[in-house]
C-alpha cells in the first residue's frame, strides 16, 4: 500500500531544509567576515601568489642578518602600532626567517 505524504509533513520538511540553508549561510557569512577582518588588521591583503607560496620553501633563507645587531619590527594595526624587539644573538635563524618573510611575504 502506498502512503500519502500529508501537507503537514511536506511543510515540516521544507522548514527543516530552509533552516539548514540559513544555518549554512550564517556560517559562511561569519567565516568570510573573519578573513576580511584579518586582512584589514594587517593593513595588507594577501596576494594570490603569496598564498600559493605559503609553506613551500624547500630550505631556510640564506643568513642575511648580523647576529650582533639589534633588530626591531613595527606592525601597524587598526588599533595602533606594535613594536617588536627581535633577539638576533639568541635566535639568529628565527630573526633571519622573520626578516626574509617580512621582505618577501
Amino acid at each position: 500500500m502506498e502512503e500519502k505524504v500529508t501537507p503537514h509533513l511536506n511543510s515540516f520538511i521544507l522548514y527543516v531544509v530552509f533552516l539548514l540553508l540559513v544555518i549554512i549561510g550564517i556560517i559562511l557569512l561569519f567565516s568570510t567576515n573573519t578573513v576580511l577582518e584579518e586582512k584589514q588588521a594587517s593593513g595588507k591583503a594577501a596576494t594570490p601568489s603569496a598564498k600559493q607560496n605559503m609553506g613551500k620553501y624547500k630550505n631556510p633563507p640564506k643568513m642575511e642578518i648580523t647576529q650582533n645587531k639589534q633588530y626591531r619590527a613595527v606592525m601597524e594595526t587598526s588599533k595602533g602600532s606594535l613594536k617588536i624587539e627581535l633577539f638576533a644573538k639568541e635566535t639568529p635563524q628565527t630573526v633571519n626567517n622573520f626578516a626574509f618573510l617580512a621582505k618577501n611575504g
